[in-house]
């Protein structure tokens, strides 16, 4: 979430925004003369003796080049962790369950499934303290009802990346589908994230007390009862609902804004098929990689709630079959363009508690909270594993950032 600016922008777009965006993004440097050369501007890897850390490498494994920078043309993906019965490696297992459920969502949408989904099952990540991936998380049914919520309410909400820059906005899907599009042309297709709850300001880097909105009901059961699945729990306080099209990708970040960061991140994929890479406290740490498709849940508690994690790469028409013959087979406009959104974009809502059960915003005091250590220049290896509020001052450092209290 509070991923860092690149240095060669100068846009005033927040930082996910800019991350997941497949846009050009223009700067106020002039353009460069026929006598300088053009590797000043598009460097190779060797013509720079600056270091690369080990998260930033296999992000270039997994990243898709294009135009000018392409340098490959199939990639090699032989190194990511693809959990099915049929895994046989070292880094994750598989936990059984009798009481794994796919009933996630309300009542009226936790039907019985009778498409040819595969069962949920709990993963286990072995060298990641408190990192869980909930294969199949949710059927096919929920799936298709919490896409539409995404791009029906979700994006139409008051915190965007479109509000930002632009102030209030018309309801983008609405139009979309009266058009009959989601392509280049619509609105829609420039929404990259919107914000439920607590709103993050991503320049400032803090939450601001009156910024916020309701957060919506059955998006807190629904990632509550998740976080139950792996022995957690969390309140739902705020959530980023991020769109990401095909040749999106967001770059390597800790999520430590929160003040309750002892609580998991509770992260569901719809959609296109994408590579998670996790690693450590630092970037450089090799991060490990892991297929995340749609239906599955990423809860990341404990230690690796202030783990470096990225997305590189969106695989292109990976949406399952029987999620968008489901679309077709309802006959609505609505369902028929969400169904050819998915098939080339992801939809990913992360859920989080941003304060702690005895914390609000009149009680924080200066320094007003603190941030886990993940510095590459510090020793973590002796840092405790964060397995509860009780011992955040063993693993975090204090820090200078305010958090804004505006006046009721």
């Amino acid at each position: 979430m509070t991923t860092p600016r690149p240095e060669h922008s100068s846009s005033p777009l927040p930082t996910t925004a800019r991350q997941i965006s497949s846009q050009k993004l223009t700067t106020s440097e002039p353009k460069p003369t026929r006598t300088e050369t053009s590797s000043q501007h598009h460097p190779s890897p060797s013509a720079s003796n600056k270091p690369v850390n080990k998260f930033r490498l296999e992000e270039r494994r997994y990243k898709l080049y294009k135009g000018k920078n392409k340098r490959r043309k199939i990639t090699d993906f032989s190194k990511v962790i693809h959990l099915t019965k049929d895994y046989k490696g070292s880094r994750a297992i598989l936990v059984e369950s009798n009481s794994l459920s796919t009933s996630t969502t309300s009542t009226s949408t936790s039907t019985t499934s009778t498409s040819t989904c595969a069962s949920p099952q709990i993963w286990k990540i072995t060298h990641l303290q408190g990192l869980y991936v909930i294969k199949h998380g949710l059927d096919v049914k929920q799936q298709a009802y919490w896409a539409l919520k995404a791009v029906k309410e979700f994006s139409n909400c008051l915190h965007t990346n479109l509000s930002n820059l632009h102030g209030p906005q018309p309801n983008h899907w609405e139009q979309a589908v009266k058009n009959g599009s989601v392509g280049k042309e619509s609105g829609f297709f420039r929404l990259r994230w919107a914000s439920l709850g607590y709103h993050y300001d991503w320049t400032n880097r803090l939450y601001h007390r009156n910024a916020k909105s309701d957060f919506p009901p059955e998006l807190a059961k629904m990632a509550g009862d998740l976080a139950k699945k792996v022995g957690l729990e969390v309140k739902s306080e705020a959530a980023i609902v991020n769109f990401y099209p095909f040749d999106g990708a967001m770059g390597g970040h800790v999520d430590d804004a929160e003040m309750a960061l002892c609580y998991p991140i509770v992260s569901v994929s719809l959609g296109c098929k994408a590579v998670f890479l996790i690693g450590g406290r630092s970037k450089e740490t090799e991060p490990t990689a892991i297929f995340v498709e749609s239906g599955d849940v990423v809860i990341m508690g404990g230690h690796s709630r202030v783990c470096y994690h990225g997305v590189p790469r969106i695989i292109q028409k990976s949406c399952p079959k029987d999620l968008l013959d489901m679309m077709k087979a309802s006959g609505s406009m609505e369902s028929k363009l969400l169904g050819s959104f998915l098939q080339t974009s992801r939809i990913n809502m992360n859920i989080r508690q941003v304060l702690d059960e005895k914390q609000n915003f009149d009680a924080i005091q200066k320094p007003p909270y603190p941030r886990p250590v993940h510095q590459p220049n510090r020793n973590t290896s002796k840092t405790p594993a964060l397995t509860s509020c009780t011992t955040p001052t063993q693993l975090l450092k204090p820090t200078s950032r305010k958090i804004h209290k505006e006046k009721a």
